[in-house]
């Protein structure tokens, strides 16, 4: 026992000499831009106070979201240098394994606020910067250009994620762009893109047309991750419904089943796709029957008498 608690204590030793010896390095970081005496990633851990339902104030002022969109729309494109470089953050190694080992350090220390803050401010900040964009819109425009570059080329999932989501929040002057991303799939990891859009709601609506194209990707695997990703758009059945439809005459079989079982997720509003789910019923892929039954008896329950129509 007592060699246990010495080899806890030695490695809550090591790690805050990593910690002390880093924080000498990156104690004295580049001004950021400021309003009512904040900075701009404060400014952003305020906004997250009420967007993410954080419920641990930050300041002790009673400031959200709509404070804090003022203020960044105040600090303008002052902001867009910070931000853009905390989107292509990534933790260096020495970070990492301190956030790895954390658990294994004494509460008192492992869980301390400001070890806390020290170690995952950078993270947190990396995360919040895309929101940063929400609270520009338009203003932001002039970043376009340097995202998509972080689109195309950063090695990390994770950047590319938070960059397409940043160009999102940007709005109309970043849909040209964003569609010729979403047009050109070309290989299995081109389907990052598909996480960060299934969060953002009605912001996705002007890219659902160009994925739509994508079900008919030579690539099958990139065809069944499209049409995964459209089932999943219950708020958007006009657009979704008549693109799952058209795939069930892809003479993939993969892809009719998975088009079939899309449309079933959709219940009573994939009733315009009746028609096609009924001539599905004769596909000589069993499992593309059985699937289209299945999405009929979803639109229409046994119980219920409808009509065949083809």
């Amino acid at each position: 026992m007592e060699s246990r608690k010495r080899k806890r204590w030695s490695l809550a030793i090591g790690l805050l000499a990593v910690l002390g010896i880093a924080g000498f390095l990156i104690l004295s970081p580049e001004p950021e831009p400021t309003y009512n005496g904040k900075s701009l990633s404060e400014w952003l851990e305020i906004r997250a106070r009420v967007y993410l339902g954080v419920t641990v104030k930050f300041t002790s002022e009673d400031l959200g979201q709509a404070d804090a969109d003022r203020a960044i729309r105040y600090i303008g494109t002052n902001a867009l240098p910070d931000l853009l470089g905390w989107i292509a953050y990534q933790p260096s190694g020495w970070r990492l394994n301190v956030m790895t080992n954390l658990h294994r350090l004494p509460a008192s220390i492992g869980r301390s606020p400001g070890l806390l803050k020290f170690v995952y401010k950078p993270v947190l900040r990396a995360e919040l910067a895309k929101d940063g964009f929400a609270a520009l819109g338009s203003t932001a425009a002039p970043a376009i250009p340097h995202l998509l570059q972080l689109m195309r080329s950063h090695n990390s999932p994770a950047v590319r994620q938070r960059a397409l989501q940043a160009m999102v929040h940007i709005g109309q002057e970043a849909v040209p762009v964003m569609i010729g991303v979403v047009s050109n799939l070309s290989q299995p990891s081109d389907l990052w893109i598909l996480a960060p859009l299934g969060r953002l709601d009605t912001n996705v609506v002007p890219l659902i047309p160009a994925l739509v194209s994508q079900t008919q990707n030579t690539n099958l695997t990139i065809a069944l991750g499209i049409i995964d990703f459209l089932r999943d758009l219950s708020q958007y059945p006009e657009l979704a419904v008549p693109a799952l439809k058209k795939s069930l005459e892809d003479p993939r079989p993969q892809i009719r089943s998975e088009a079939a079982h899309g449309l079933g997720q959709f219940s009573g509003r994939a009733k315009p796709a009746l028609p096609a789910l009924v001539k599905a019923l004769r596909d000589p892929d069993d499992q593309v029957r059985a699937a289209a039954t299945a999405a009929i008896n979803s639109i229409y329950p046994p119980a219920i008498k409808w009509p065949i129509q083809e």
